[in-house]
């Protein structure tokens, strides 16, 4: 726009714009040439802006170019990536990618596109989508979460959230006092879970991860049989108030146990205890239940 309010549109901008037309200006393979990222941005803005079919051309030298992009540098994969995911909805340009040989290179572990659909779906009438999550979503095992995060160079709280996304097995918690020992494993997130040990699992991994296990399940079910049951799941991590365990390690320390592990070991029994019990017994309850795992300790 000049200084006296003239638009000047050589490229044809504002009809793409409208078309909802996502092209490079110019030669496609001279601007991907200069700068490789251009590659990923083409998907990126077409993800966010684009309707219809991508641009031929485009796609042609996105292909082209394709066995260039292990020469980017990890960070900026991942900025381009995470945007793209980011976007209302990601399948279209992840397909538009596949099919022109352009995923095989950036992400060859994205074997899951039908759960990353399933996900897309769920997230339209349950939340904002997250990026990360719909990652996990595309990746199969922790071996692959793995060799992404390393590849794209992802911080280390989303590498771990990345890592959490695939983990399908449940929490397990082991506490060895001798003679005491308590064991217990979290049932697996599944439409059978019911309220008492949603209420656990939402403890024991917080609510968020619980909420993102429970979205990671739901979309690796076929059908809407259960959806109802997977929607009460995510209410009882939004609604349920999430209590706070009333021993402390100074009451440990008062029953004359010295500072050390033993220490941490004692109140990890006591608090697997109370979970199995639902949180229902109060302080007093809990500090008997502390001496009794303290003498059984030193009869030991």
């Amino acid at each position: 726009v000049t200084p006296d309010g003239v638009l000047h549109d050589y490229f044809g901008g504002q009809a793409d714009l409208a078309a909802g037309r996502v092209r490079f200006v110019g030669d496609p393979a001279t601007r991907i040439a200069e700068d490789h990222l251009r590659l990923l941005r083409f998907f990126r803005f077409y993800a966010w802006y684009g309707k219809g079919v991508p641009d031929a051309a485009a796609l042609d030298a996105c292909k082209a170019a394709a066995h260039t992009i292990p020469t980017l540098s990890g960070e900026r994969v991942q900025a381009e990536m995470l945007k793209l995911l980011a976007a209302p909805d990601p399948l279209a340009p992840l397909a538009a990618m596949r099919d022109a040989g352009v995923l095989a290179q950036l992400l060859p572990e994205a074997s899951e596109a039908k759960r990353l659909a399933r996900l897309v779906a769920i997230e339209g009438s349950v939340g904002d989508g997250d990026p990360i999550r719909r990652l996990g979503a595309l990746i199969a095992d922790a071996e692959a979460a793995h060799d992404v995060a390393a590849r794209w160079r992802l911080a280390g709280a989303d590498a771990a959230r990345l890592a959490a996304a695939v983990d399908a097995s449940p929490a397990t918690f082991h506490f060895d006092i001798s003679p005491v020992e308590v064991t217990h494993r979290a049932a697996p997130i599944a439409p059978a879970l019911d309220r008492r040990a949603q209420r656990r699992l939402v403890y024991e991994l917080g609510r968020e991860r619980f909420r993102e296990k429970v979205l990671y399940a739901w979309s690796a079910e076929d059908g809407d049989e259960y959806e109802e049951v997977w929607r009460a799941m995510l209410e009882t991590a939004e609604q349920w108030e999430v209590p706070t365990f009333p021993v402390t390690g100074a009451d440990v320390l008062a029953r004359g146990i010295p500072e050390g592990p033993e220490v941490g070991d004692l109140l990890a029994a006591v608090e697997g205890w109370w979970t199995e019990r639902d949180f229902a017994p109060d302080r007093a309850a809990l500090l008997e239940r502390l001496d009794a795992f303290v003498a059984e300790s030193r009869e030991g």
